[in-house]
């Protein structure tokens, strides 16, 4: 059955532009923040009368969240059970099924299907199954401000939950009885899974300089990021019947927007407070993984690269990144890069008739660059 919902009307990864203690040292990286609203302005002058992306469809999601619970319950394995909906519960803005919503409203007069929704019922699923696993690799404690699934049942309990989780995602997808959607979000799986291996292996990497590493950065952050919303957002409006060049510019506005997040992510992860953040700050810089803002960094300052190559390891690698980072424009750099991403992810609207879910999702792309957690 077809539904109007309530209130709406209606990789290659692209080449860009290239060209004392810990605490108090990251304390003092706060005042980097100050570049970001320095570069895309304040929130309000983005939020003006444009509609909230994350209310349009408010109630859908609190039921997609639900719904999810629902779907990962299983009896007579209480840990197992346990694990899996406890992730669910604090699954915060679902900003993957909300930018696909809007996008299956937007190219279908307003017109979302229960298939459709049920699909962003299963990205938000996968991933869930993907961060379950990636807190075991990186020995995570907190996520969301809240303790990780390994930091309370061990990482065993943590991976079996992840694989759970992805098996009744898998299900769930296997009953939308579509082949060709099915092969898409396959797609995606591999991609994860090869996302995280590049991760693990820059150190192994025969990158000679840094726009080798770049390279390299960018691959990763499409393979984990940008892919699973790309391809969701391409699957979503297969199932809405949309022609090939609709369905196109969909995955073009998904890996555009996968992107501008993870950079802004990449970004808040030296720069934001932890308590806003909601986990530890340059997380990644601990666990050797190498974002926009080092590798930029390193283009001012070449010697970074003997860091970036032995992932951080030794004693005072990661206070003499963090230093360097402050020293250079770094966190601007990566910023501006997002703010392309942006850019480019509301060019792809283009191809969208207007109505106020598509001016949902280009707020949607500029309310990344603002956000703080």
């Amino acid at each position: 059955m077809r539904t109007r919902m309530a209130g709406v009307n209606s990789f290659a990864v692209g080449r860009l532009g290239l060209g004392r203690s810990r605490s108090l040292m990251v304390r003092s990286l706060s005042v980097e923040a100050k570049k970001i609203e320095k570069v895309v302005g304040s929130l309000d002058d983005v939020k003006g009368g444009d509609l909230d992306p994350f209310q349009v469809f408010s109630a859908e999601l609190k039921d997609i969240s639900l719904a999810m619970q629902e779907t990962v319950r299983i009896s007579g394995v209480p840990t197992l059970d346990r694990a899996a909906r406890y992730f669910l519960e604090r699954s915060g803005k679902l900003f993957r099924p909300a930018t696909m919503l809007l996008l299956a409203s937007a190219a279908g007069g307003g017109i979302v299907l229960p298939s459709q929704r049920r699909l962003a019922e299963i990205t938000e699923m996968i991933h869930t199954a993907s961060l379950l696993h990636d807190d075991v690799i990186d020995v995570s404690d907190t996520r969301r401000g809240a303790k990780t699934v390994n930091s309370m049942l061990g990482n065993h309990v943590a991976v079996l939950a992840g694989d759970f989780v992805l098996a009744r995602a898998s299900a769930a997808l296997a009953r939308l009885n579509n082949c060709d959607v099915v092969s898409v979000l396959a797609q995606v799986i591999e991609n994860l899974v090869r996302g995280e291996v590049i991760q693990i292996n820059v150190s192994s990497t025969k990158a000679s300089g840094w726009e080798d590493y770049f390279k390299v950065y960018l691959e990763k952050t499409y393979h984990k990021t940008a892919s699973l919303i790309a391809n969701s957002c391409r699957a979503v409006l297969m199932l809405g019947g949309q022609r090939h060049e609709i369905c196109d510019a969909g995955f073009e506005f998904g890996k555009h927007l996968g992107l501008c997040f993870q950079l802004i992510d990449d970004a808040l992860d030296i720069t934001a407070v932890e308590a806003d953040l909601g986990k530890p700050t340059c997380a990644d810089l601990k666990s050797g993984n190498s974002t926009g803002p080092v590798l930029f960094a390193m283009r001012e300052f070449p010697e970074l690269q003997a860091y970036v190559k032995r992932r951080f390891q030794r004693h005072g690698d990661v206070e003499y990144a963090l230093e360097k980072i402050k020293q250079s424009n770094g966190v601007e750099q990566t910023v501006k890069m997002a703010e392309e991403h942006a850019f480019r992810a509301r060019e792809s609207l283009s191809r969208f008739e207007e109505s106020s879910s598509r001016i949902a999702l280009e707020n949607l792309t500029k309310i990344l660059l603002h956000r703080r957690r």
